[in-house]
């Protein structure tokens, strides 16, 4: 059978954020013992690992639509390397974000966390001061929190992801970043999930979204991220009036706090965990509508 949906990792967070499958190139298909094996016709590569998967998976994935359905998704990879080194990575971020200032949302989902170490946050900021974004970013950015399960407490930055942790205090971009932690469960059921790291310092820009995709097994903060990128899209396709900013402080401020779905707001304010809460797009929509 031939599926419309290519499978690596960067192609699952573009598809969760926005477009048509019919937009994509054609990925083969192989069922066999409940095991989906895929081979991308834009990928010069042999096929990738094989995933679990079912009937309904696979019927799953050829309905699958993004966030914002009408998006025009754009992948540009930005590599890691072997080298982890905040400084270096965050350096090399910047020229990223300076091609990408005037999109109107920019996701960050990386494959692996970069972690800040031993250095502080400000001198993280400060031994890339030559290097920052050409000017202030107008798009939203939303970056995963990671999956370390980091408290990122103000004291201790040393397991927080840098990038997410630099991106909310750096002058051109912290006032349109959204960091996105994962959801897990459902129903009365649903919480944090147990490898997302908690908004800690970082909870006065901290939202969460579902960190599924599309019944593959396990999740990350990587998946959570493009679904607050898509409800973004849809803002600014709405009111293309709002600035980055807005859109952001739309997005953080209707954040609905009922995590478990039980009717009752599980904290007030900001929370250490959940920051403002859980991506509600009804509800931004209709801040957005009274602004």
């Amino acid at each position: 059978m031939s599926l419309v949906f290519p499978m690596s990792h960067g192609d699952l967070v573009s598809g969760l954020a926005g477009g048509k499958p019919s937009n994509w190139q054609h990925t083969e298909v192989q069922m066999q013992d409940y095991v989906l094996t895929a081979c991308s016709s834009i990928q010069n590569l042999s096929c990738p690992p094989s995933y679990p998967a079912s009937d309904r998976f696979a019927q799953g994935l050829v309905q699958a639509q993004g966030v914002a359905k009408n998006a025009l998704v754009t992948n540009n990879h930005v590599g890691l390397g072997d080298n982890l080194d905040p400084v270096r990575f965050f350096t090399l971020l910047q020229g990223h974000l300076s091609n990408s200032a005037r999109s109107t949302v920019v996701n960050l989902s990386f494959g692996r966390q970069v972690q800040i170490g031993n250095l502080s946050i400000e001198n993280l900021i400060n031994e890339t001061k030559n290097t920052r974004v050409a000017s202030t970013v107008s798009a939203v950015i939303t970056v995963a929190a990671g999956n370390d399960k980091a408290p990122c407490v103000i004291d201790n930055f040393a397991t927080c992801n840098a990038i997410a942790a630099a991106l909310v205090h750096q002058q051109e971009t912290k006032f349109n970043t959204i960091v996105v932690g994962a959801l897990a469960g459902s129903g009365v059921s649903e919480n944090i999930a147990s490898y997302s790291n908690r908004a800690g310092a970082l909870a006065q820009r901290y939202l969460m979204a579902r960190g599924d995709a599309y019944g593959l097994p396990g999740g990350g903060t990587s998946f959570a991220a493009p679904r607050v990128a898509g409800a973004a899209a849809i803002l600014k396709q709405r009111y293309p009036g709002l600035t980055g900013k807005q859109i952001a402080d739309v997005l953080l401020l209707s954040a609905n706090k009922d995590i478990n779905n039980d009717g009752t707001p599980d904290f007030e304010g900001v929370s250490q965990i959940y920051g403002h809460g859980k991506l509600d797009l009804q509800r931004a929509m209709q801040l957005a509508e009274a602004l």
